[in-house]
């Protein structure tokens, strides 16, 4: 995966990231790409992993496998993470990263906005003779690359390309 590259300097990771791009571009339309200005990088899963665990380590973090059931708000401004075999957990802040699976864990006010997901999958490949600058990355590609309207076709591909030259 990627990221800015000034963000994981500010966060001291800039070592886990393997391959830099000067600048990152986005496509909308056939017209003028916007230059975002920005580095982006191309985060070593490994190294990364590698370091989070050290400084997990350094930092005294104890780990818990198990199930969360719910989180409830609690009125001292924390939370409380109640898992599986009556396991609670208060917290100051809790984070809920599951994706999809994430809206039995929140509650929404009444008529508010409803859960929604992002999906996003991806393929690392090598080709030869591709259309991207190498030196710049492609945040969001909306162009139409297929020129040409096939039903139901807007529902089986992605919505933007996001490419790494």
């Amino acid at each position: 995966y990627g990221v800015w590259v000034d963000e994981f300097i500010d966060l001291g990771l800039e070592g886990c990231i393997e391959h830099v791009w000067r600048d990152t571009i986005v496509y909308l339309d056939d017209g003028d790409p916007i230059m975002i200005g920005r580095a982006y990088g191309r985060v070593s899963r490994h190294l990364l992993h590698e370091e989070l665990l050290k400084r997990c380590v350094e930092s005294g973090v104890s780990y818990l496998s198990s199930k969360v059931e719910k989180i409830i708000e609690a009125g001292d401004g924390h939370s409380l993470v109640e898992c599986e075999n009556n396991i609670v957990i208060p917290c100051r802040l809790a984070t809920v990263a599951s994706g999809a699976a994430s809206g039995k864990l929140l509650q929404y006010e009444v008529g508010g906005p409803r859960v929604s997901v992002q999906t996003a999958y991806g393929v690392e490949v090598e080709v030869e003779n591709n259309p991207y600058d190498p030196s710049l990355m492609v945040f969001m590609d909306y162009r139409d690359y297929t020129k040409q309207k096939v039903p139901g076709m807007e529902a089986e591909y992605p919505t933007f390309l996001y490419a790494m030259p």
